[in-house]
């Protein structure tokens, strides 16, 4: 857990603690306070102050965060209104533990001859462990750079971020070093991870005995909604604020194409949930669009669109040639519908980055609100564009190459057959 920056001024009557937090998740936030101690928990942030005197946890005290400078404000009452709490600037003294927690285990002695006990670990050990926890105030360097050949993000212009968390965040990127990895190697990792992990027997399994579910997936009509829901509009108006990087037209053409990827997830997810959101759904658009997963850039909207196919036969649950056909269909409907429509997706997609856990809120700072900001004020000939090159794509089987989809799909059948035929034999030897 990273120790948040943080300093404590004071009143007659509170402590009033600020902390930063930009990168914490607000919904799983705990603030805790009593006697000498004060305890702030938002993932990844993790803070335990040692007070030089006594606090109250009472109706006096409040807490709020700031959204745009991701600070938090708590006021902490004071238990003799008017003590003077000296040393506040002492931040290595305040997060240095003054005694062991107290604990009421009984005192073990060990008799001549007998054996070592053997104690498993207790809530005990544990919260005396995270009582001890050295703690390192670290203020994440959330540099924006216009070197675009390192770089995250909107635009692919920020840096600093994942590197300083990435011991949090070890699952939310398959990409394993974000600060040093060239953006222009990016896709081909991906593509080339996704040919290393495909599975022929999984793929195999959806196509010749699909299931229920996935049946129902390849036959689902999709509507595409073009009116933005309450939920969108507060959304936006809360976005309305932010300061958007300036971008070129070639800058913009790219982030256009990461729109791709990652509504193609999306339309992925939307099909095989019959368009409600589920707890996987945040992980599935994560996993299927490499502008996320692998921090990617892409010359094409092409090159996008192959490079989640690959993910959508690699990872998910349902791997099949023929759902890819439908999710792509999907896709360009999306596409074709305008910029409302893509409003929307996006928004839907930003909610679901903040419920699902694992971090995945992390997509919303770095990408998606700002994608949200540019998508409403981007030339929508841009956008049509880029619907006008998809509706022009031939997909096939042979664009994944390195999957061999035709021949691994022939072989199937030859197998199908050849046990068709073995199933035959054996009904005709059964006796009458």
């Amino acid at each position: 857990m990273l120790t948040p920056v943080f300093s404590i001024e004071q009143t007659d009557e509170h402590l009033l603690f600020t902390i930063e937090a930009p990168y914490a998740k607000i919904a799983e936030t705990e603030i805790e306070y009593a006697e000498e101690l004060f305890v702030f928990s938002s993932k990844p942030y993790f803070l335990r102050v040692h007070l030089p005197s006594h606090v109250l946890d009472d109706e006096t005290g409040w807490a709020k965060y700031d959204s745009d400078s991701g600070t938090f404000s708590v006021a902490v009452p004071k238990r003799n209104k008017g003590e003077f709490f000296a040393g506040l600037e002492m931040i290595t003294e305040l997060l240095r533990p003054r005694k062991k927690l107290p604990t009421a285990r009984p005192a073990v002695e060990e008799v001549a001859g007998s054996s070592s006990p053997n104690f498993e670990a207790s809530d005990e050990d544990s919260d005396e462990e995270e009582y001890c926890m050295e703690q390192n105030p670290t203020r994440i360097l959330d540099n924006r750079s216009t070197n675009n050949e390192r770089g995250y993000g909107f635009a692919w212009k920020r840096s600093g971020v994942l590197g300083s968390l990435i011991a949090e965040i070890d699952k939310l990127i398959e990409l394993k070093d974000p600060e040093s990895s060239p953006i222009n190697e990016r896709a081909q990792q991906c593509v080339q991870r996704a040919i290393e992990t495909f599975n022929g027997d999984h793929y195999l399994a959806d196509t010749f005995e699909p299931d229920d579910q996935l049946e129902n997936a390849l036959l689902q009509e999709y509507v595409v909604k073009t009116a933005l829901s309450q939920s969108d509009k507060k959304l936006l108006i809360e976005l309305s604020r932010r300061k958007l990087t300036a971008t070129t037209k070639t800058e913009d053409q790219l982030i256009a194409n990461s729109l791709v990827d990652i509504c193609f997830a999306f339309c992925y997810d939307g099909r095989t949930t019959d368009w409600e959101k589920t707890v996987e759904s945040g992980w599935t658009i994560v996993n299927l669009a490499p502008s996320l997963c692998w921090l990617a850039r892409f010359d094409s909207p092409r090159d996008a669109l192959i490079a989640g196919c690959y993910m959508a036969l690699s990872r998910p649950l349902y791997r099949n040639w023929a759902l890819c056909e439908k999710v792509f269909a999907d896709l360009k409907a999306l596409f074709a519908a305008g910029r409302v429509a893509l409003t929307r997706a996006l928004c839907k997609i930003h909610r679901l980055m903040v419920s699902s856990g694992e971090f995945r809120y992390l997509f919303n700072d770095l990408l998606l609100a700002d994608l949200l900001v540019w998508i409403q004020r981007v030339d929508e000939s841009l956008l049509s564009n880029v619907s006008a090159q998809l509706e022009r794509i031939e997909l096939t089987r042979a664009d994944l190459e390195g999957l061999n989809l035709d021949s691994l799909e022939m072989e199937g059948q030859v197998s199908a057959m050849q046990i068709d035929d073995e199933e035959v034999l054996d009904s005709d030897d059964s006796p009458a």
